[in-house]
């Protein structure tokens, strides 16, 4: 019994460990841009063509074009 209360006074009184170093790239300096240039501007389509998308099977997405309007009531009619 007196050897487990002496352990237990040894950890409580026992140094802490010291902290690891640092690896150099935790002091690195960091920046915010990527590379040597600046961020592609997104891309947006502006055209009047196509007349909205369908999903056809799962995640499978297709453009519907204003002159062919048929494919969309066939995509719609389409069993999912």
């Amino acid at each position: 019994m007196h050897k487990a209360i002496a352990r237990a006074q040894a950890r409580l009184t026992a140094k802490p460990k010291p902290k690891a170093k640092p690896t150099p790239t935790e002091n690195a300096p960091l920046s915010n841009c990527i590379g040597l240039g600046f961020a592609r501007t997104k891309m947006r389509y502006t055209g009047t063509a196509i007349a909205g998308v369908v999903l056809n099977h799962k995640s499978g997405y297709e453009p519907v074009r204003r002159d062919n309007l048929q494919a969309a009531h066939e995509a719609a009619k389409m069993r999912r």
